[in-house]
């Protein structure tokens, strides 16, 4: 089964279109989906529980914690699926859901991410956000070594083996919970792959990005960045220990072999 998560905050117009859409592309009996919405004030809530009583596979879950990040982690934790998708209300196409589980089982791998800056991506986006973002990235990429070229795309695809235990513990708060996600995937081992996606232009409710809460994020990844050279350090250490404790040990079996001949 497949479970699409989708957190939501006052996004009313934007789900009530949503959740149509993805039924228009899936039937009932192979998904699930779960809505984690943050408390909304406007009428969230109501529509997904109004879609709700007519699909007994769509879920309203209200959201525990606070932030965007804790939104993610708990959608993905009631997800039930071996697949489990993720998604935005209002930027992301559910026509394109099928692209990425195909590129998951297709590919053999952990996590595929909807990617906006790899070819054949289309993105509307003003230019200043966009270049914003390409910048983020970049920085991310290079702090914390990752491969991905989109660390920050909330439209991915994962096996809910490994994801599920990414999610668990977050230090991030905000937004880049995703790369933090992708961070400790790729720590674990695990195999990641992009593919290009559409990236819609927000036609309904408010964006949720603030700046301080972006500076917050920040810092912590520099943490967890900071937090990575330490333990690789520690891992080089232990590992000319136990390189130099050998060292007689291998010694006094050489001059043994060199006596018995």
């Amino acid at each position: 089964m497949i479970s699409i998560v989708i957190p939501t905050l006052n996004e009313e117009d934007n789900i009530r279109r949503l959740i149509p859409e993805i039924l228009r592309v899936f039937s009932g009996s192979d998904i699930e989906i779960v809505v984690v919405d943050g408390n909304s004030t406007d009428g969230t809530q109501d529509t997904v529980s109004s879609f709700s009583k007519k699909h007994n596979f769509i879920r309203l879950v209200v959201q525990a914690g606070k932030g965007f990040a804790n939104a993610v982690a708990e959608g993905i934790e009631a997800a039930e699926g071996d697949i489990i998708v993720t998604m935005d209300a209002e930027n992301h196409m559910p026509s394109e859901i099928p692209k990425l589980i195909d590129a998951l089982v297709g590919n053999g791998c952990d996590a595929v991410i909807g990617s906006r800056f790899v070819k054949g991506a289309d993105v509307d986006l003003e230019q200043k956000r966009l270049l914003s973002s390409k910048i983020a990235n970049k920085l991310a990429k290079v702090g914390l070594k990752l491969k991905v070229k989109d660390c920050s795309s909330g439209f991915r695809a994962y096996r809910a083996r490994p994801v599920k235990q990414a999610a668990k513990n977050l230090r991030t708060k905000y937004f880049s919970v995703q790369v933090e996600i992708v961070e400790r995937l790729t720590k674990a081992g695990c195999c990641l792959c992009e593919i290009p996606v559409h990236y819609i232009r927000r036609d309904s409710g408010d964006s949720k990005f603030r700046f301080k809460s972006a500076v917050k994020d920040a810092t912590t990844l520099v943490r967890i960045a900071g937090d990575n050279e330490i333990e690789s350090l520690r891992r080089t250490t232990r590992k000319l220990k136990s390189a130099v404790s050998g060292r007689p040990r291998r010694l006094r079996q050489a001059i043994k072999k060199i006596r018995g001949r």
